[in-house]
Parts: C-alpha cells; sequence; structure tokens
C-alpha cells in the first residue's frame, strides 16, 4: 500500500509538470507572450524558491538631461526634451511617420560664480529656464555640473584694459576687430616719446613739434603715426620715415621681448 501511495504522488507531480509545459507550448504556439511569460514565471516559482527580481521601469525623458555633459544628441540639455513621433500626412491623407525635432541651439552662458562661459545645448525652453531662474538654478535642478562643461574663461581686468585704450587709439577697424599684430606696432607718439623704444628721442621731437588743437578726435589722428603720415599735415613726411624705421624695427624688437619672457618663465638668462 506504501509503494502504491508514493507511486500515485509521483504520477500526480508528473501531470502537473507536463500540464505547465503543455500551457507553455500553447502559448508558444498561439504567439501569446503574455501566456508564455506568465507559464514560465510560475514554473519558475515552484522550481526555485527563491524571490523573484524587481522589474526596472523605464527611464523619465528627463533623466536624459544627467547622463552626460557633452553636446551631441538631439536632447535638450535643461529641459530634457527628445524628438516627438509624428506623421507627415499628404493631400490625400497618407500618412509617413516622421520625428518632430526639438528646436535645439548651442548656447554660449556666462556663469558669474566660475566666471566663464559655458556651452550648453538647450531648446527655446530651456533658453527661458535658464533666462528665468539662472543657469546655476537651471544646471542643479538638471543635475549638470558646470565645472566639466565646455568653456571659455571671462576677460581680465588686463585684457579690457587693453582693448578700451586700443579702441582709443584708433587700431580698431568695424565691429570691434583689431588689427593683425604686423600692423598694429606702437603708432602713439606720447607712448613712444615715454617709453625705452630706440626711436624715442626722434618721437619726442616730432611730438615737440607738434601742436594739437584741443579737439580729442583730431588729436588723436595727429598723434597716431600711421595716421599723421597718410594726411596733408606739414609733419606727415618726418612722421612717414619715423614710422617706417619703427615698422622695421618692429620684428627685432617683438622677438627680443619674446625671448625675454620665455627667459623669465623657463628661468634661464639670456
Amino acid at each position: 500500500e506504501v509503494e502504491w501511495i508514493q507511486n500515485r504522488s509521483r504520477g500526480t507531480e508528473l501531470i502537473a509538470q507536463r500540464g505547465e509545459w503543455s500551457g507553455v507550448m500553447k502559448g508558444l504556439a498561439l504567439g501569446s507572450k503574455a501566456a508564455t511569460r506568465g507559464t514560465l514565471l510560475v514554473a519558475r516559482s515552484r522550481r526555485s524558491s527563491a524571490a523573484a527580481a524587481p522589474r526596472v521601469s523605464a527611464l523619465e525623458v528627463s533623466c536624459k538631461a544627467k547622463q552626460g555633459q557633452e553636446l551631441n544628441g538631439k536632447w535638450c540639455r535643461i529641459t530634457g526634451k527628445t524628438a516627438n513621433n509624428g506623421y507627415s500626412v499628404s493631400h490625400s491623407h497618407v500618412r509617413t511617420k516622421r520625428l518632430q525635432h526639438v528646436n535645439l541651439h548651442v548656447k554660449r552662458v556666462y556663469w558669474p560664480r566660475g566666471n566663464r562661459w559655458v556651452k550648453l545645448r538647450l531648446s527655446a525652453k530651456g533658453m527661458k529656464t535658464v533666462e528665468k531662474n539662472g543657469i546655476e538654478a537651471a544646471a542643479k535642478q538638471a543635475g549638470i555640473d558646470l565645472w566639466k562643461l565646455p568653456f571659455q574663461l571671462d576677460e581680465s581686468e588686463a585684457r579690457k584694459q587693453w582693448k578700451k585704450q586700443q579702441k582709443e587709439d584708433g587700431n580698431v577697424q568695424l565691429h570691434g576687430r583689431v588689427l593683425p599684430k604686423d600692423k598694429r606696432k606702437m603708432v602713439n607718439l606720447e607712448k613712444l616719446a615715454k617709453s625705452d623704444h630706440p626711436l624715442a628721442a626722434e618721437c619726442n621731437a616730432l611730438l615737440s613739434k607738434l601742436t594739437l588743437t584741443g579737439d580729442a578726435k583730431e588729436d588723436s589722428k595727429l598723434l597716431n603715426l600711421r595716421k599723421l603720415s597718410e594726411s596733408d599735415h606739414e609733419l606727415a613726411r618726418e612722421a612717414k620715415d619715423v614710422l617706417d624705421r619703427s615698422m622695421q624695427l618692429g620684428p627685432v624688437l617683438s622677438e627680443k621681448h619674446r625671448q625675454k619672457k620665455y627667459a623669465e618663465a623657463h628661468g634661464y638668462k639670456l
């Protein structure tokens, strides 16, 4: 009797297992993923008592702003906006799948605390968010490290003063473009006379002959060697001679200055 009971229990287990696998095969034949997945989970739970691992939910679109600091990729770094699925509908109502892309722009935004211009790829909504909340608050909310972004340092005070002086000297063309270095030699008579330039004595003599008018605009033209040499002033010829000699000495003096800077930087004597 005991043997008969054991054989009967074994037969019942075999029938149950056959029933489970027949359900799996039936689900595969019908092409039902839900039935297959459900039957497999039942079979696995009966075979092992280990707890099933929790399913990972899909990431939200806004999380994409926290993943990378790079500029490539068609999504907004602040809002996480990506392309939308849509259709191109023809006159005959034929619908063709297409993507409705985000209005993206690569922008340089000034970050005051970092004293730099950081480069971001932003949508129109992201620009409004940055303008409203500030770059630091918007980046913190999006999970962006501003220190790791491509950047350009802000101009120093010395650079700003140099630009201002170049504008006053008349060495700036249209749209704020500075003349090339080979043309932007020291041409201010007052600066040349006060400097240690080899032609300082000649410039001082020319400056003593020059009579200023009192008008700032006219005086800046007279004190500029290049403009004075090109004008119809009585001292234009002398100014041209001094300017020519200054242009010839320019490369020699710039090379000496460069060697002096390298010597100071690397700690060796000339």
